[in-house]
């Protein structure tokens, strides 16, 4: 388990609920997934958890936000990616959007992965949009995806055997490449169309498949992101 965790477990009565419900759900319900890599499971909540939490006791206020996709510089590109599990059969999909410095779409792909983690899924959804990204002969991208998972781990030192490190080191030849490429968390809430896309990518053939005029169903979430559409969330205090 990774170290990160350790520093953690002083928030196991925090965890112990979810550890309860995961056990339950897998002896009493028939049709449920039991996570193939449950430290993974175990490690984004807390990651999550902490960031939520931390330094503010767990009686936050909370207060609502307005967020919107922002278009990037001026010769930048900007890569938009997610990855969608379907929990009742475990099936993962992945997908990406790259669009210019004035919102316009530049290009999509999606990946139906088959069976596995949402973890995999985001990191296959990083992997593929990087390699388009770079087919593309971009120079300077920012990258946005809503996992933070997939920043920690992208910046953690594995152990060897970490079942996910080959992955994550292709993720990293491909980021830190000969080019201008930064890496960021956003919200669901601006990673809409993003988002979207992931949960088609169940529909396709199991594939990458590159696209080269946007899918219908998406037209509307880009002329949304272009015209700076606010769209709310509540976040702690």
């Amino acid at each position: 388990m990774c170290s990160a965790v350790v520093l953690e477990l002083k928030q196991y009565g925090t965890l112990s609920p979810y550890l309860i419900v995961l056990r339950c759900c897998s002896v009493f319900d028939s049709s449920f997934h039991y996570p193939d890599l449950p430290n993974e499971w175990i490690l984004r909540f807390l990651v999550e958890w902490d960031i939520t939490i931390k330094k503010g006791g767990v009686h936050r206020l909370m207060m609502q936000t307005l967020l919107a996709w922002k278009p990037p510089l001026v010769s930048t590109m900007k890569l938009n990616i997610d990855g969608s599990r379907i929990g009742s059969s475990g099936s993962i999909a992945a997908r990406g959007l790259i669009r210019n410095s004035v919102g316009e779409w530049v290009a999509d792909f999606s990946a139906n992965l088959g069976h596995g983690e949402i973890l995999v899924a985001e990191l296959w959804a990083l992997y593929h949009g990087l390699k388009l990204t770079q087919s593309l002969q971009v120079t300077k991208l920012i990258v946005e995806t809503d996992s933070t998972l997939v920043l920690h781990l992208l910046n953690a030192k594995l152990e060897p055997n970490h079942p996910l490190l080959t992955l994550l080191n292709m993720c990293r030849v491909c980021w830190k490449s000969s080019w201008d490429c930064s890496i960021f968390h956003v919200f669901k809430e601006v990673n809409f169309a993003a988002d979207s896309l992931a949960k088609m990518g169940h529909e396709m053939e199991m594939s990458i498949h590159c696209f080269v005029l946007p899918p219908s169903g998406i037209t509307g979430v880009l002329q949304e992101d272009m015209d700076g559409l606010l769209r709310a969330r509540f976040i702690y205090i």
